[in-house]
This record gives structure tokens, sequence and C-alpha cells, in this order.
């Protein structure tokens, strides 16, 4: 990990992308979201001012790794380890990013739920963790992207009402989580949300 802190920031970016690709090795995925979460720590990713532009490594996370982990969150159920690096990925950086550069971050909402919807169906011995992480992730993005995940509410709400109902077949933990994530819906858009109350309450 130590390494990777010689590295420039697009060999950065490619690197952690390579690494979390990786399906046959759960170490190193967790090698990259390690050096993900030191990296965005200690690197300055927004300009200090009134306009708080990313630095050009925030761009660089914003233009490229984030719609990567979004792509790669949303894979079929065949990639599962995968999926769940990327979805640990995401929460990672929209933890750091999100409040700041939503925009990005508002499809992940959509990519999360089509996620979780998938794994609340497919029956696999995996598809509880799966769901149970992407229900996390949503509620992550939820929290910190707040009014400005109104574009993609009408959207991802019937999906995560779909994946907590299918959920609740397969896996209590994963509803648990799904039923969370709704209520952080709740929490965090209450103003907004009347005409997709029916999505939550159905």
């Amino acid at each position: 990990r130590r390494a990777t802190r010689l590295l420039g920031v697009p060999s950065f970016i490619a690197f952690v992308q390579h690494l979390l690709g990786r399906a046959e090795s759960k170490l190193v995925r967790e090698a990259a979201l390690a050096a993900l979460h030191e990296r965005l720590q200690l690197s300055q990713l927004f300009n200090v001012g009134e306009s708080a532009e990313p630095t050009p490594f925030g761009r660089l996370v914003l233009e490229e790794l984030t719609p990567f982990v979004g792509q790669t969150l949303a894979g079929d159920d065949s990639d599962v380890a995968v999926s769940l690096s990327a979805a640990r990925a995401a929460d990672i950086l929209a933890r750091h990013m999100a409040q700041r550069a939503p925009t990005p971050f508002a499809p992940l909402v959509e990519a999360a739920a089509t996620a979780a919807v998938v794994a609340a169906r497919s029956g696999r011995p995996s598809s509880g963790a799966r769901a149970r992480t992407m229900f996390s992730l949503m509620a992550t993005l939820f929290a910190t992207l707040r009014a400005k995940s109104l574009p993609v509410l009408a959207q991802a709400l019937p999906r995560a009402r779909d994946a907590v109902r299918s959920a609740a077949t397969q896996s209590q933990v994963a509803s648990r989580a799904g039923r969370r994530a709704l209520l952080v819906v709740v929490a965090s858009v209450p103003r907004f949300l009347h005409p997709h109350l029916a999505s939550v309450i159905d």
C-alpha cells in the first residue's frame, strides 16, 4: 500500500480500477480499497474558495473512477465478489466527495438499486450479502446527496421497494438493510417525497 503513494494520479486511478476488477483475489481487492481510502484522506480533493472546484486529482476520481465503479457494481450476478468491492469503493468515494460534487454520484443510486433487485431475486447463496451491501450503499448515497438525489428518486425508489420485497424471502438481514435504506430516504428528502411516497409504503 505504501508503494501506491508514489504513483501519479492517472497511474493510481488505473491501478485501483485494475485491482477492483480482479475477481480471483479478495486480498488484492481489499488492498485496493485500503489504498483508495488512504489516498482520498491524504489528498486535497477540492480547491479552497467559493467555487470549491475539484482539484486535478479530485476531477479524475469523479470523471474516471466513479463511473467505472458504477458500471462494475451493476454487473451481472456472476461477478458477486467484484460487485461487492465496487459497492464498497463507491461508498468510500461518496463519503469523501458526494456532498460537494453530487452529479457523478446520482447514477450510482440507480445502479445500486438495480443491483439490489438482481441480487434479491437471484436466490444464490451470495445474493443476501450482495443485496445487503447495495442497500447500505444506497443509504450512504441518499444520506450524502439528500435533495440532490431527487433526479433519480422516481427510478430508484420503485426498484428499491421491489428489492426489499424480494429480499424478505431470501434474507432477513438483507431485508432489514433495505428497510433502513428506505428510512434514510424518508429522513433525507422528507419535503420532496410526496410524489414518490407510494413507492416507499406500498
